[in-house]
């Protein structure tokens, strides 16, 4: 085979390969990332999920005390007490979550805060009225702001873990469709290549060909 004709084959197979090499790194570098932004976006979604559930949690232990003030039926204390039990593990679940460091780190702290204040007057009224004795008006007032409170600082920390979440799955998408262009990008100059050295090749032995017939 003349030395002309390897050569050309050489230069193809090397732009071939280079091509993808270059795609195969490039794929494997945009789908890490996009592994990346997926947990981001997953650890964001668990972070709503938990801020939910302490809402969720103590407006379950504030409807289970006022039910059992109204009816005297401890039947309405059962989501009391789960409310009692479970959020405490609620907010250190979302604690883990949060970066130390965070402006929601802070916010999860204040409203650990407001939580344990607000489950202790609602637990001091409960034993009142299990004791027969007259409830404090007062800790009903002071228990609203606490909930009032509470509700909006939770509020808040779902507001900005949402925006959060819209911005990481943006990310992941404008990831998903870079690596799409590229890769189309990437398969069309790879057959523009391939055709190329095909047809100087073709042209090669049509060209000797005729000089054979001659």
């Amino acid at each position: 085979m003349p030395k002309q004709l390897i050569k050309k084959l050489q230069i193809g197979f090397g732009f071939s390969f280079i091509i993808l090499l270059i795609t195969s790194i490039a794929s494997f570098l945009s789908v890490r990332n996009q592994i990346n932004q997926r947990e981001k976006v997953l650890h964001t979604q668990n972070t709503l999920l938990s801020a939910d559930r302490i809402l969720v949690d103590l407006l379950n232990a504030e409807t289970g005390q006022r039910g059992y003030i109204l009816t005297n039926n401890e039947a309405f204390l059962a989501p009391f007490y789960k409310g009692m039990e479970s959020l405490p593990k609620s907010i250190e679940q979302i604690r883990n979550q949060l970066e130390v460091t965070s402006s929601q780190s802070t916010r999860i702290d204040s409203i650990s805060s407001l939580v344990h204040a607000r489950l202790s007057i609602l637990g001091e009224i409960v034993d009142a009225k299990k004791a027969g004795k007259e409830i404090d008006l007062s800790l009903l007032e002071q228990g609203k702001v606490y909930m009032d409170s509470c509700r909006i600082l939770i509020e808040d920390l779902i507001e900005t873990e949402s925006q959060l979440l819209e911005v990481r799955s943006r990310a992941m998408n404008v990831t998903s469709n870079y690596t799409s262009m590229f890769i189309l990008i990437a398969c069309f100059v790879s057959l523009i290549i391939t055709f190329f050295f095909y047809k100087q090749i073709r042209n090669e032995f049509t060209a000797r060909e005729k000089l054979q017939n001659e």
